[in-house]
Formats: C-alpha cells, structure tokens, sequence
C-alpha cells in the first residue's frame, strides 16, 4: 500500500470520526471498554489512528487508561498466586501425546486440567467436573481447540498455526505442565458487552476498511513484497515402508522451497496411486506433519473419500517458508485394524502439478507439485531384518592369556536388533580363524561360551573335525553353533 493511499483513508476516517461522536462522550469508567477497543484496531487501523478516533470523542481518556492500566499489571504482579490443581497428583506431568480416541489415566487427568482452567469440557454428565472420563472424545477434543487458541502464542505460533489442532501434542502438553505445576497461569478472558459509543466506532472501523478496498480498486499502488516460487522434492531419508494392521508409521517426506520470497503454504494435496476403493478400506488415517507435530489430518473411509478420487485434500494450513528456505512436510498413515490384510502396494505424494498451493509476499497464488512418489506396502506379516551392531574386541584386538592357566576372556560383544517384525532367534554360528600359528585351534580354545548380559545362554567346546583332510592347518575356519531357542 502506497504512504499517499494511508493519508488519504485516514483523512476519511478522521471526517467520519467528527461525524460520528457528535453529542457521544465515554463515562469516566469505561477503561476496560476503551481498552479493548484499542487493542482491538491498532493493528489494523496503526496506533496513530486509534489513537485519534477516541480522543476526538473523550480527550485524554485513553492516556488516563493506559497509565491506570500499568498500576493495575503492576498490582497483579505483587498479588499474583500460584495455582494448584488438587485433583491431578502432585509431581504429574503429561508425557505422552494424544488425540481423539486415546483412552487411558492421562486423558482423565487432562479432562480435570480443561476444566480447573475454565476450558469446561461438559457442562453436565460425561466430562463434566467431577464426572471426568478417560475416554478422548470430540468434547474433550474441543476443549482442547479453545485452550490452544487461548494460549495461541505458545502453543500454536511455533508451528506456524493459528487454530487450534485438537490433538495434545509437545507445545500443548509443555503449556498444560506449565499450568498444573502452578506457573504462567492466566483465566480466560470473557470479553464485555460493547456499548452505545464502542459500536459507533465499529462502524467507523468497517467504514475505513470499505474505503481502503475502494483506493486499492483504483489505484493498485506499489507492491508489498516480492514474487516468489514454491518447489517441492523428495526426501529420501523415510524409505519405503512396511505397515501391518492398525500400525502408524512415517510413509513418505517432501521438502517444500520458498524462492525469491516469503511464503505460506496453505493447501497440500496428497496423491494416493493405487485401487481407491481398497485404500479407503486399507487404511484409516492419514496426518500432515512439520517438525514432528501433526498439523492437520483426515479420516480416510468410505464417508471422507469419494469412489475413484485418488486425492487426500490438507487445507486450511498456515505454515510459513522464509525465502530461500524450506520446512519439510512428513506424511503419516495408519493402517485399518483388520484381522487379515492381503498384501498391497501403494504410491504417495505431491504427484500432480499443483499439489501444493501458497501465497507469495506479494500476494500472489503459487503453485508447487509433480515430485516423485514414495512407495508404502501393506501385508499381514511383515518380514523382520536382523541387525547385528556395535562390535567391540578387546583393545588394539588382541588378547594375552597364560598358557599354564586356564582362562576366560572376552573376546567380542554385539548386540542383536530385530526390525519391522518379531523374530525369533534359535541358532547363531561364530566363526574361529587361526593365522600363521602352528598347531590347531583346539590346542589354543578349549570353550566357546555365549553370554546374554551375565547369563550364560550356551557353551561349545571347540574341536576340529580330523575326518576333514582338506583344510590348512596355517589357516583353518571352525564354526561353532550355539542353540539359543
């Protein structure tokens, strides 16, 4: 907006003003009311402007108000007092995240927090004071918007949000600990009836803004901010995935760049390639993360998605991209609870041309999509991957022992780690080499024992097998077999 344009709607505001408090005056103790006011339209209107618009009605008064204000948070201070919720244990803290339909103890005890801080989440019966449940349903879900819109700045402004989720995430969770252990406590806030004079200046607020569309109708002015671009690629550090029933897990990752501007992103479309009407049976849920936190998500049935629509809409979203930056979007699916799955595979993603939409700093609407897929399998038993990590010999790898003593050392530890599926473990085959020593193994190792922790799981005695006369005795392989069922 060009400085000319301003001038002249704050002319027109200032006229209007004249007009409108013809015979009007505030009564000596309407602060509360001329503060709200204020507060309400310097954003919007700059603080000059409020400034003058009610002290062309009552001059002074909004000066008086202020100072009477700082006394005020001044005495609150000194007066302020720690608050306890007695029903919820001392020392209890939410650690775990939920949403709707969780159950369990942390859900009771977040119901009695929505309540004691005036979130109420029932007036009467289930969820009500004293009647909590620990059942996650869309009562509770509802307070839990209004207690993350209340404290906006804390809860949803790091993520880039400005509605509340519903779900109790790590900014949520870490505002209501703040609550319970006493700290940072403020009430709901219930805004009073406006009078006769505040509706008045209402009126001249909508009037300002009216003319203000009129002026950029004729003349556009100078730009705002620059064009920019939007552009989204595949990450590859969430794989292909493997999902059983009723598991949620990460499916796919894009990261979404800003070019040549700020940028909000305000729409992502998710691509499904596969049988619609089976993915609509195959899997329940399908959440948008950033940083971790879900900021928006979506049933996935027969009701939510239409037969042979092969698009899952996330809309509504306020996340900003610096320019020249990016935030990476992670894509999140949970599978149906099914006693039997038949094994599937899908494609997912920002595939079509403008999967992604935003708003430039210039106003303008961008476009981003066409990335690559990421492929995600659906099967009744997913097959497991052992993993055997962190080696660790004796120093330097080498150990001296006594050859008149009979003695136990520790010649290697590992740890075994099973993936995507429980296996189990029935045998395990180490192998003994002997370099450049004369003799054979036997005539050095007399056992081979394995331990778990402290336990001793199985012991083999080592013996070479002198039917074999194709080995070398310089250098020779034994492979010792533990039963570990």
């Amino acid at each position: 907006m060009s400085i000319t344009k301003k001038l002249v709607v704050a002319s027109l505001a200032i006229a209007m003003a004249f007009t409108l408090s013809a015979g009007v005056a505030f009564a000596e103790d309407d602060c509360d009311e001329v503060l709200d006011l204020y507060y309400e339209y310097k954003d919007d209107l700059g603080e000059d402007l409020a400034r003058t618009m009610i002290d062309m009605i009552e001059p002074g008064l909004l000066a008086e108000c202020l100072d009477e204000e700082d006394v005020d948070d001044e005495d609150e201070e000194d007066d302020e007092d720690v608050h306890v919720i007695d029903r919820i244990p001392a020392g209890f803290t939410f650690e775990e995240n939920m949403r709707q339909g969780a159950r369990g103890e942390d859900v009771r005890y977040l119901q009695i927090a929505l309540n004691e801080l005036g979130f109420t989440v029932a007036e009467t019966g289930a969820g009500s004071v004293g009647n909590e449940t620990e059942y996650f349903g869309p009562a509770t879900h509802s307070a839990v918007v209004r207690f993350q819109e209340h404290y906006a700045q804390e809860v949803l402004a790091p993520h880039g949000l400005t509605s509340g989720t519903g779900n109790v995430y790590t900014t949520t969770r870490a505002k209501l600990n703040a609550l319970i252990a006493g700290e940072d406590v403020d009430e709901p806030v219930e805004r009073p009836d406006l009078s006769e004079i505040l509706e008045q200046l209402n009126t001249l607020y909508a009037l300002v803004q009216e003319l203000q569309a009129r002026v950029d109708e004729l003349d556009p002015g100078v730009d705002v901010g620059e064009e920019g671009d939007l552009s989204v690629t595949r990450r590859g550090d969430v794989r292909n995935a493997e999902l059983r029933a009723n598991r949620t897990k990460d499916v796919a990752r894009y990261r979404v760049e800003a070019d040549d501007s700020d940028v909000v992103v305000q729409r992502f479309d998710v691509y499904v390639d596969g049988n619609m009407t089976n993915f609509r049976s195959d899997i329940d849920w399908m959440a948008l993360k950033v940083g971790g936190e879900v900021i928006a998500e979506s049933e996935i049935s027969r009701a939510t998605i239409e037969r042979g629509d092969e698009r899952v809409r996330f809309s509504g979203l306020d996340v900003e991209i610096e320019e020249d930056g990016y935030v990476d979007f992670t894509i999140e699916v949970t599978a149906a609870d099914r006693d039997e799955f038949s094994e599937k595979e899908y494609d997912i993603g920002p595939t079509a041309s403008e999967s992604i939409r935003g708003v430039d700093a210039a106003g303008l609407t961008v476009f981003a999509g066409g990335a690559d897929a990421r492929t995600f399998f659906l099967e009744d038993d997913v097959s497991g991957v052992l993993e055997v990590e962190d080696y660790d010999s004796p120093e330097e790898g080498v150990v001296v022992i006594d050859e008149e003593e009979m003695t136990e050392v520790d010649l290697l530890q590992f740890e075994l780690t099973a993936e995507d599926a429980e296996m189990d473990l029935e045998t395990l085959e180490v192998k003994l080499e002997l370099d450049d020593s004369d003799g054979e193994l036997e005539d050095y190792v007399q056992d081979l024992i394995l331990y778990d922790g402290d336990s001793v799981v199985d012991a083999q005695a080592v013996v070479n097998d002198r039917s074999d006369t194709s080995y070398d005795s310089d250098d020779y392989i034994d492979l010792v077999t533990f039963d570990v069922d």
